[in-house]
């Protein structure tokens, strides 16, 4: 299960609601993941600390990094993770260990790198928005975009696209996904990019591509529930609202 930040602010406000959720993960046979880029996020807001904390004993979510290891190509169940790591705070100790940590990724100006990645994320968007017969795409036109993306991100990367790449879709799960949802939001409904929240979600959706259920807002359900009817691309299998968290079935 992955949820989006808005999902984990909900959670670390209302501790209340913490053990329910994590009794139905447990009933529900799967766990909670987080991504390396969420704790940067989290960390913005220090008045959430003592709330993420408890939400995280409760929960003892795993993190989950992969770097840039899906650009290898290989399907998505044997694409190598750079860092697995079980989070559980046992007591105080670890607590007051796991706030000290996201201030330090707050004071580290971590949030930076994000903002310069996304400028250069939204040239990118504008200029798959100016192709030839932008203003007249439709979904029809999705498959070759996307596969001029990929070729596009994997040769940025210093690889190349594999055989099957474009064709299987078990391979750039998150890739093709962010980029659907990129698609869905630029150029199919012709929204305008807002900056640095948008290529956040942009990340967000590249990481749940690889979860069965998630928690997200409004916008981001609509666009993975559009993207499974228009595309045969990997989706989750439940995608729930965040107000799904107070009473979860």
């Amino acid at each position: 299960m992955y949820l989006d930040t808005n999902a984990w602010s909900k959670l670390s406000r209302s501790p209340e609601l913490c053990l329910p959720f994590a009794n139905w993960c447990s009933s529900a046979n799967c766990y909670v993941w987080l991504s390396r880029f969420q704790l940067s996020e989290l960390s913005r807001n220090i008045q959430l600390y003592s709330g993420i904390a408890e939400a995280v004993m409760q929960i003892c979510p795993t993190l989950i990094d992969r770097g840039t290891n899906e650009f290898d190509g290989t399907p998505w169940h044997q694409t190598k993770r750079e860092l697995t790591l079980r989070m559980s705070l046992s007591d105080a100790g670890t607590r007051a260990a796991f706030e000290q940590m996201l201030l330090d990724l707050r004071e580290s100006n971590s949030h930076d790198g994000l903002k310069e990645d996304a400028a250069n994320f939204a040239q990118m968007i504008e200029t798959a928005k100016c192709t030839e017969k932008s203003k007249c795409r439709n979904w029809q036109d999705f498959r070759p975009s996307l596969a001029k993306w990929l070729e596009q991100q994997i040769t940025r990367s210093g690889r190349h696209v594999h055989p099957d790449g474009n064709r299987d879709p078990s391979r750039y799960i998150g890739l093709k996904l962010s980029y659907a949802l990129a698609y869905w939001r630029y150029i199919v409904n012709g929204q305008v990019w807002t900056g640095l929240n948008d290529y956040l979600d942009y990340l967000h959706v590249a990481d749940m591509a690889y979860s069965k259920v998630v928690v997200t807002e409004k916008n981001l359900r609509e666009g993975l529930i559009q993207i499974g009817r228009k595309t045969n691309l990997f989706i989750p299998d439940q995608v729930h609202l965040v107000q799904w968290i107070d009473h979860p079935i």
